[in-house]
């Protein structure tokens, strides 16, 4: 698959993103990343990375990704502005 002349342009300023976050990651004491994943396989991460773009600009998305096998996954905040976790209940009368 060919990628498009627009795509080709963001790819260096992605990669660029990447090697400063391994940069601070060794920074701040932190392992070894031999071992870890990379961008290589059979998966055309371009393109889950186009499908997964405006589904994470959403402003109550707080991490989106996807599994080995390809599938998206998004998570975000709870559409209820009220905390549900916080209402009182009284206890039954006697």
């Amino acid at each position: 698959m060919k990628s498009s002349g627009s795509c080709v342009s963001k790819e260096p300023a992605f990669r660029q993103r990447v090697a400063d976050i391994r940069r601070r990651w060794r920074a701040e004491g932190g392992g070894s990343l031999d071992g870890l994943s990379v961008l290589d396989g059979p998966l055309n991460f371009g393109v889950i990375r186009r499908a997964l773009l405006p589904a994470v600009r959403r402003r109550s998305v707080v991490l989106g990704g996807h599994d080995p096998d390809g599938h998206l996954f998004v998570v975000g905040t709870s559409q209820i502005p009220a905390a549900r976790q916080l209402r009182t209940v009284r206890p039954p009368e006697e």
